[in-house]
């Protein structure tokens, strides 16, 4: 098993545990697993722990963000602040159902991008996942693309079997605006639904529900295509959760025992090593989850440029 280098390249540092959307596939937004908000000094503590052990360094991306919504830390300002303060880049994922007012570009010098997640380009798709007004989010796109340049911007738009129809308007609206748009396959952002699919042991109702609005057809052609040696990206990341903990990978349910790696003061190199024997991740690879998660993205672009060309 190749070792993990350090200093990582990327670092995923939950900062809020939970999220205001309500998707039925992701494991926060349908209420299978909620958190909290990071203790702010704790963070900063642990920050500066990883650059002092030589687990990050200059040339390090913090993600903030795993399942949680970070725009809803009541502190956000001040995490972006201490880490404009030690030039400390970072990246953010989000559903923009609110932006903080003092946001300005005072505490994104560092910002690498942001990537907005759309369910769809109108109210109807809106209220069948996110539940937010579809008119308020563009509004605020509207807004952070004047604080942030539009170059860091970009819009993840998800594919569902109803929001097909929808995706042209969306490219048209962001490309006038001059905001990268991608689309990705609509996915399980919770591994257990997940590896219940892949197993066969999802019920009916569950089958049904998926069988309307996902779009699956190119699973099974994907993760046959998995290499007997292949190597899960997650090994040369690191994810922390709200708790300040490192956490197995950034799929890890907190109700796996094998969730937790250790406390992030306490993390030593070996420990990121043995991953991969652990019982979650022996399942992920075998399921072929890990697979499908990393590369589904070509298939969506394969898809997109077919029924877009």
């Amino acid at each position: 098993m190749q070792k993990a280098v350090v200093p990582l390249k990327q670092v995923f540092f939950e900062i809020v545990g939970k999220c205001n959307a309500k998707c039925a596939y992701c494991i926060t937004g349908n209420g299978s697993q909620t958190g909290t908000f990071v203790d702010v000094d704790k963070f900063k503590t642990t920050i500066k722990d990883l650059y002092n052990r030589g687990f990050a360094d200059e040339n390090t991306n913090f993600a903030l963000f795993n399942w949680g919504e970070p725009m809803l830390h009541p502190r956000l300002l001040e995490i972006l602040e201490f880490l404009d303060a030690l030039n400390i880049k970072f990246s953010l994922s989000t559903n923009l159902s609110s932006i903080p007012k003092q946001l300005s570009t005072n505490v994104l010098n560092n910002l690498t991008k942001i990537t907005v997640s759309m369910p769809g380009f109108s109210q109807n798709s809106y209220s069948k996942i996110h539940g937010f007004n579809f008119a308020k989010i563009l509004e605020n796109i509207n807004t952070l693309s004047t604080i942030i340049p539009k170059n860091k911007m970009s819009i993840s738009f998800h594919l569902y079997q109803f929001n097909i129809s929808e995706i042209k308007a969306a490219q048209e609206y962001f490309n006038h605006l001059g905001i990268k748009i991608f689309s990705s396959f609509a996915f399980f952002n919770d591994y257990h639904m997940a590896t219940n699919y892949l197993t066969n042991n999802l019920n009916k109702e569950e089958m049904l529900k998926i069988s309307k609005e996902l779009l699956l057809f190119y699973v099974d052609d994907l993760i046959a295509q998995m290499p007997q040696d292949y190597r899960c990206p997650q090994f040369d990341m690191l994810s922390i959760d709200e708790n300040c903990n490192v956490i197995n990978c950034c799929a890890a349910p907190k109700d796996s025992p094998d969730y937790v790696v250790s406390e992030c003061s306490n993390l030593r190199l070996d420990a990121l090593d043995q991953r991969h024997k652990t019982s979650l991740c022996q399942e992920c690879m075998s399921t072929k989850l890990a697979y499908w998660v990393h590369n589904a993205g070509h298939a969506s672009n394969d898809f997109m440029h077919a029924i877009l060309k």
